[in-house]
């Protein structure tokens, strides 16, 4: 049996036509709902369940919407379905996120592409257009994956 090549666009599409989610995705109520190629768009809620003690959304909750975003905006330009590893990950918080943003897109984009490494940007906006935090990620590219499992 021969493998069958799948690009890392492909395997976003699939899940997104299969509604497959991680359990990070799941637990945060994260849904992939865009993917071109070098380009994804992932959207949640906030809800008191990721507040802090302060009564805000705690950093955390944008941190992995936009490292998400990240990974998966290097996937989607991927020829060859292939891990994507963060590196590090830069996040500025622009704004203190509360259920009253409403929905949030975390918007991610592919700057660089070499055969080890991704350079990604991602925004995480409302509605509105308003910017409550960005980020910009290295990630390091290993072996092929062997599932589609846990993408989104």
């Amino acid at each position: 049996m021969s493998d069958v090549i799948v690009s890392g666009l492909d395997a976003l599409r699939a899940g997104m036509l299969n509604q497959t989610r991680s359990g990070m995705a799941k637990l945060i109520g994260m849904d992939l709902v865009e993917a071109e190629h070098g380009h994804v768009v992932l959207t949640a809620t906030p809800t008191p369940e990721v507040y802090n003690m302060l009564g805000i959304a705690h950093g955390g909750f944008a941190a992995t919407l936009l490292d998400s975003a990240c990974g998966l905006a290097a996937t989607s330009a991927m020829e060859d379905l292939r891990n994507v590893v963060t590196l590090e990950v830069k996040v500025a918080y622009h704004g203190a996120i509360t259920e009253d943003a409403g929905e949030l897109r975390a918007v991610g984009k592919l700057l660089s592409l070499t055969r080890r490494t991704a350079f990604t940007e991602a925004q995480l906006l409302d509605s509105e257009g308003t910017l409550y935090a960005s980020a910009t990620s290295t990630l390091y590219i290993t072996e092929k994956r062997k599932s589609l499992q846990g993408l989104a």
